[in-house]
């Protein structure tokens, strides 16, 4: 599979027309609607994703759950 850019891997910026080789996912817009960053702020979906590419997506897709000890019940995260 050939959707990531190296370059951006090795901690490089790149605008959105170098990112050719990550197609389908290039921009933010591309992972879907209303991307927040860390500070809860809604990313540009016209901004580089970073990083790009199917790679990128499938290996940043971890789901968490806490549970709280001694107790049946789990702990929302958002």
């Amino acid at each position: 599979m050939d959707s990531f850019e190296q370059s951006q891997l090795s901690g490089s910026y790149l605008p959105v027309s170098a990112l050719s080789a990550c197609s389908p996912i290039v921009t933010v817009g591309d992972l879907g609607v209303n991307i927040k960053s860390v500070s809860n702020k809604t990313l540009d979906p016209s901004w580089p994703a970073i990083p790009c590419g199917l790679i990128a997506k499938s290996f940043f897709s971890d789901n968490y759950t806490l549970y709280m000890a001694g107790q049946n019940s789990s702990i929302a995260i958002n």
